[in-house]
């Protein structure tokens, strides 16, 4: 590799600033636990490592705060979150939800598709923008039952300008075939934050849902599946 652009006073390995690298772009895709394990090891190789003590001071100190402010929004912003899970899982109910997110935030978009799978009893599918914009895009038309399904995007102020674009545009596109679409982002001061509420909202969302289906949320298990075999 080419080695770092800074001055490698502490002299670290090639594999050591590899490592780094991968551990504070963890820390950016908010993978705390992906970021916390690799910085562990490098300090187990070496306990006296100034770097690898700065980005664990700096992952604990401001992401592992960052969850506390969640928590207690969280707390003050129950109920509105309640409130617009019950309407969003209203326009859902019936629907095969379809969720879109940009890139970089597709973690979200994963534990609400598996929520809903699991407390609604709904099947539904995710994918990424740009990439949905390369393939997906050609299964949706007028006979493929655009009707009855509903886009749910998922954007965030420091989504990529032109990813905001795309999903502006093909959300247009969706509706004109048809399809109902809803376009949600959460407020707060930093990524952590929003992403967290978003979550949150997917939870409820889910458990939404499936009151108003035939199968309210329950859980299934190995047993459940018997009368099945």
């Amino acid at each position: 590799m080419a080695g770092p652009r800074w001055k490698n006073i502490y002299r670290l390995s090639d594999e050591q600033i590899s490592k780094l690298d991968d551990a504070e772009e963890a820390m950016v895709m908010m993978e705390i636990n992906r970021a916390e394990s690799i910085l562990l090891e490098l300090l187990g190789e070496d306990s006296n490592c100034v770097p690898v003590l700065n980005n664990l001071a700096h992952l604990n100190g401001r992401h592992l705060s960052d969850f506390e402010k969640a928590i207690s929004l969280l707390d003050a912003e129950k109920n509105d979150i309640q409130n617009q899970a019950m309407e969003l899982a209203k326009k859902m109910y019936r629907q095969t939800p379809v969720i879109y997110v940009a890139n970089g935030f597709e973690g979200v978009a994963v534990r609400f598709r598996q929520q809903i799978n699991e407390n609604s009893k709904v099947l539904c599918w995710h994918h990424v923008i740009p990439e949905m914009n390369h393939n997906e895009i050609e299964g949706w038309n007028k006979d493929q039952n655009s009707v009855d399904t509903i886009a749910i995007w998922f954007t965030d102020k420091e989504v990529h300008p032109r990813n905001k674009k795309r999903i502006e545009v093909t959300s247009k596109l969706l509706a004109q075939l048809g399809s109902q679409h809803e376009i949600i982002s959460a407020s707060g001061s930093n990524r952590c934050i929003r992403l967290i509420k978003l979550v949150q909202l997917c939870d409820y969302i889910s458990f939404d849902l499936g009151r108003f289906g035939v199968a309210p949320p329950r859980l299934l298990g190995s047993s459940g599946w018997a009368q099945y075999s």
